[in-house]
């Protein structure tokens, strides 16, 4: 009895141990995750299994939320501290992620699972130079065609224009979303053999680009741009334009786009769908097959200030992005796998839109790093085209892409996000931004920036923000040229954390790069330096006089490192404002300029004179 006794407690022992103590975990971290809408239930089904693995140190209860892909990149540059701490996005969007530092670099091990597992392209999808910053998800992030077999002449699927012709027999459309978004039209110039090829450094800066759209090629690009955006049944649409309903009016016959929309084409067309590359375009009489990219779907992990949270995140991003959790998306929503093994499944393999990804691919360019205004100057390109005439000359298409090498120049350069083409006394600018309402971006919202008279320095007038709005810079009230985040070409939006009144300044300097800040109407102004006991710690505040823009403080100064100050603003080095010396006895606000002198030790009235274009004037007198 005693030998059963025994028995039963060592059994009650262990389920208890096993019901209550059985979880291995360390611990358990809150997370956000963002991806496609079409995945959002299956990641939750995969994190819930991540943290079922017996080799799982922490779990983590994650709040799935859907993102696009597509635009996940600027969601995060705008707000990365209340970004997600993993989040999907096409790669497109990889070096403004790393020059945001809104991105996590993988170590050693990391990027060895990358490459090991993944084909070339996703790979090389995943790097900024030699480092590698994402982990592959798909290799399906591609173009090709879909079209409703009741409609086309199979033997026309090589012909843009015979299929044009059969759409318009059958009273259907032909979508093609060409005529504004660069991805697209950029396929007619790859036809022709043009490239557009950017360099970037490792911050995620560009440097170079290697662009041969303003050419003869080019030329004939845009002619067979412009023969399918005047065509009276095109549509500019990438989405699922058909319809179940032989008989229905307006729906689409073709359609040009990608593996996102195959599940609802196939529930749509059933039999009917058809899926193939790309056809080819007509220019005086040569045939061009359409040219596309070939692009892919990454994970990011976010930087944190846990180190701990950090090395487990990226151990999730790993499972997440793996053989097994890539064969579940393509299982349930047909995303094409970038994992090696993965692709040699014979589901894979069948798969009717991959297979015609896969037949594109040899007329694809593997996308790499484009600036983001990049995109912008090139998706005007259908617009543009589409207002000529049948009969124009070569010279108005030369004239367009002309217009487009003037703009891509502004953001090429050998140093960086150099400004030094951009003359600056050449446009009008002003600010617009959230501010504005729900008229972002709109004629007439700008608010004009004010210019001195050397051209250095742009003042607005004072602008109310709510906390946490937002604002940029732009040239003309148009978005061919617009500055954010550091002053860059296509930036960032520049966020108000505080709410209030403030004045917009951007300054421009010797290398012709802007500077640009938000000085709120309750900036104090304050004089530090070797003076003071504590040395650069204290500012003595200055006061405003009687005359507006003008502020005075009385200094004890004394000789060498005792006589030299500097005026910056709140009290802070991160203000904006950091007056000192140009060398030149003028006044520089950046964070290199010299420090004000005096030759003689004394009490000073030290007084600075703020400009209503912005402008600072420094001057001391001893008493």
């Amino acid at each position: 009895m005693k030998k059963l006794f025994l028995g039963l407690m060592i059994a009650m022992l262990t389920f208890v141990l096993v019901a209550c103590g059985g979880s291995k975990a360390k611990g358990n971290y809150q997370i956000t995750v963002w991806v496609g809408e079409s995945v959002v239930d299956l990641t939750k089904k995969q994190i819930e299994a991540y943290n079922k693995l017996s080799t799982t140190e922490y779990t983590f209860d994650a709040t799935v939320n859907p993102v696009s892909e597509s635009k996940a990149g600027a969601t995060v540059i705008e707000d990365v501290e209340n970004a997600a701490d993993i989040y999907c996005f096409a790669q497109d969007q990889l070096a403004r992620l790393v020059e945001a530092a809104a991105i996590s670099k993988l170590g050693q091990g990391a990027a060895s699972f990358v490459e090991t597992n993944n084909d070339a392209g996703s790979v090389a999808a995943s790097k900024v130079g030699d480092a590698t910053y994402a982990y592959p998800l798909s290799s399906d992030n591609g173009y090709f065609m879909f079209y409703d077999k009741r409609f086309i002449d199979e033997s026309h699927l090589d012909d843009i224009d015979a299929l044009i012709a059969d759409c318009a027999a059958a009273n259907k459309k032909f979508s093609f979303e060409a005529e504004a978004n660069a991805w697209y039209t950029a396929g007619f110039f790859f036809a022709t053999g043009c490239t557009s090829l950017w360099n970037t450094l490792e911050d995620g800066t560009f440097d170079t680009a290697t662009d041969t759209f303003n050419s003869p090629k080019g030329v004939t690009a845009l002619k067979g741009l412009r023969n399918l955006v005047t065509k009276t049944n095109f549509v500019n649409s990438a989405a699922n334009d058909f319809s179940a309903d032989a008989s229905a009016v307006g729906a689409s016959a073709v359609v040009i786009s990608g593996t996102w929309i195959s599940a609802s084409v196939a529930e749509t067309l059933g039999s009917n769908m058809g899926v193939t590359d790309l056809p080819s375009f007509t220019v005086d009489g040569k045939a061009y097959h359409l040219g596309s990219f070939a692009g892919y779907k990454l994970m990011a992990v976010k930087p944190q200030s846990d180190a701990t949270k950090l090395a487990q995140l990226h151990k999730l991003a790993q499972y997440l992005s793996g053989e097994e959790c890539q064969n579940e998306r393509f299982n349930e929503v047909q995303w094409g796998p970038s994992n090696k093994v993965a692709q040699e499944k014979d589901a894979v393999k069948s798969n009717a839109p991959l297979a015609a990804l896969a037949k594109q691919s040899q007329y694809a360019i593997p996308q790499g790093q484009y600036p983001d205004l990049w995109w912008k100057i090139a998706g005007t390109l259908g617009a543009a085209v589409k207002e000529l005439d049948a009969a124009a000359a070569d010279s108005a298409y030369e004239a367009i892409l002309a217009d487009y090498q003037t703009a891509i120049d502004a953001i090429a350069h050998t140093d960086g996000f150099q400004h030094t083409d951009i003359a600056w006394a050449d446009h009008e600018w002003g600010v617009v931004g959230s501010f504005a309402g729900s008229n972002w971006g709109n004629d007439g919202d700008d608010v004009p920036l004010v210019a001195s008279e050397d051209g250095k320095t742009y003042t607005s007038s004072t602008i109310t923000f709510n906390a946490n709005e937002t604002f940029k810079i732009r040239a003309d009230g148009k978005w061919d040229l617009d500055l954010g985040q550091d002053g860059k070409i296509g930036g960032a939006d520049i966020k108000i954390e505080e709410a209030g009144d403030y004045v917009i300044k951007m300054t421009i300097d010797d290398r012709g790069n802007p500077t640009i800040i938000a000085v709120s109407s309750k900036m104090s102004y304050g004089v530090i330096g070797g003076f003071a006991a504590s040395g650069w710690n204290t500012d003595v505040v200055m006061t405003e006089t009687e005359t507006a823009g003008t502020f005075t403080a009385e200094v004890e100064l004394g000789t060498e490192g005792a006589g030299q100050f500097k005026i910056r603003g709140n009290g802070s080095w991160d203000s904006g404002v950091n007056l000192g010396s140009d060398g030149e006895g003028g006044v520089k606000n950046a964070g290199d300029s010299g420090n004000f002198q005096v030759e003689e030790a004394g009490t000073y009235v030290i007084t600075l004179v703020v400009g209503a274009d912005g402008t600072y004037q420094v001057t001391w007198q001893k008493k």
